[in-house]
């Protein structure tokens, strides 16, 4: 996508695989209301397949919106003529900057001489990880990249569970239900890609369950789960107490 052009309700930018399409999509048919964001090919979008979404916080009228790329390397989207979000950069030189999906699902702004914006590392809160994003977080520059659960399957906006790595003497990596811990999955480290040639993703649903889910490379068939935590009730953190035996 170069600049001076847009994307409007109908339309879609394809990863050069075809596996990964960015576009306008509604996750209530009987509804006008959307959003902007990256889905697997071939799949509807929905809770567990939606990548990444710009305004998670905000559905727009998809008859009104459009997402744009300005002469110079702001990445806009408009409903209307208000703008209800944008990535904030600016190119060194007009009309040099270029937007590319990945096949990894990373959305890359670049300019002519480097990366102006990417969504892997845009701190979005998304629900789902995919192996290339950001997870964790850096004291030196005092951020954090963090899960955050959909409100519900029809509401992507932040629900009431967040999964993130803490950072102690031994970082761990916890789901978060409002102040208390819902889950604790132990000292951080896990290797959460797949060792099999197969696409790979995790997602922190609105309920609060972490799962990984696996498919054939090239997109099709179904989704197939590898693990999902809790296990059970009794997995849950601190479910019978201190020093109990959850049966």
């Amino acid at each position: 996508m170069t600049p001076n052009n847009s994307l409007i309700n109908g339309e879609i930018l394809t990863s050069t695989g075809d596996l990964f399409q960015l576009g306008f999509f509604s996750l209530d048919s009987s509804s006008a209301k959307g959003y902007i964001g990256i889905w697997y090919c071939n799949h509807t979008p929905q809770e567990g397949s939606v990548v990444w979404i710009a305004n998670r916080n905000k559905s727009v009228n998809t008859s009104m919106a459009s997402f744009n790329l300005t002469s110079d390397g702001n990445l806009v989207l408009f409903e209307e003529d208000k703008i209800v979000w944008s990535t904030g950069t600016r190119s060194t030189e007009l009309n040099s900057a270029r937007l590319q999906l990945l096949e990894s699902g990373n959305l890359v702004l670049n300019d002519s001489n480097y990366i102006l914006w990417q969504s892997f590392e845009h701190k979005n809160e998304s629900g789902m990880y995919l192996v290339g994003m950001k997870f964790g977080f850096d004291n030196r520059a005092n951020t954090s990249w963090q899960l955050v659960s959909w409100k519900n399957p029809l509401d992507p906006s932040p629900g009431d569970y967040i999964m993130m790595i803490r950072a102690l003497p031994i970082p761990d990596d916890v789901t978060m239900k409002g102040a208390d811990i819902y889950y604790r999955g132990g000292a951080y480290g896990t290797d959460m890609t797949s060792p099999t040639p197969v696409l790979f993703r995790s997602v922190l649903c609105a309920n609060g369950t972490f799962q990984a889910w696996f498919l054939n490379r090239g997109g099709k068939g179904e989704w197939q789960i590898l693990w999902s935590l809790p296990e059970d009730e009794c997995d849950t953190y601190n479910r019978c107490g201190r020093n109990s035996v959850c049966t």
